[in-house]
């Protein structure tokens, strides 16, 4: 049966706690990464790898720090399965947006969408722009800008005003 456990990706061990003649089925594979998620007498193990977690030390792993931690994202492991490696990913912190595959992430914050202490939205408070009635935009979502979000009247007033509502006006002349 080592065979078996030894064919599973990744290999697995194989261990027979019983050795006498009239010991039989009572061999099982074990993972050799990740904590096994099954462990079933005569049957190959289910595992998981995690590959963000600190104690991964595969050729796939993310590493302790990961490089996500390193740049104040999160590391994230999308299929924890044994058989999905190299596919965890850093996801900008919250309220950042983004992700990549294996590396540092490009983070975007849209202040129009985003709740922070300098969005159209603060924690606790309705958006500004929509609280007048108006369209908010954000020209430039990069994460070092900030603070650069416009309210914009609607028909027939195009009037703009940056990080706070704008004051509506018609001139009919």
């Amino acid at each position: 049966h080592g065979a078996m456990c030894a064919e599973q990706a990744p290999p697995q061990a194989c261990s027979d706690p019983d050795t006498a003649v009239d010991s039989t089925d009572d061999w099982t594979c074990t993972c050799t990464v990740g904590p096994p998620t099954s462990a079933v007498a005569a049957a190959v193990a289910a595992c998981e790898l995690d590959e963000c977690a600190a104690d991964c030390t595969g050729a796939t792993c993310a590493g302790a720090p990961s490089p996500c931690e390193a740049v104040g994202q999160d590391c994230v492991d999308p299929d924890t399965a044994a058989t999905s490696t190299g596919d965890w990913q850093c996801q900008c912190a919250a309220p950042k947006t983004g992700s990549t595959q294996g590396g540092g992430a490009v983070c975007a914050l849209d202040e129009c969408t985003a709740v922070c202490d300098h969005c159209a939205t603060k924690a606790g408070g309705a958006h500004t722009c929509e609280a007048a009635e108006q369209t908010c935009m954000d020209p430039d979502p990069s994460e070092g800008s900030i603070g650069d979000w416009e309210c914009r009247c609607r028909e027939p007033s195009y009037t703009t005003a940056v990080a706070s509502a704008a004051i509506c006006e018609t001139d009919e002349c």
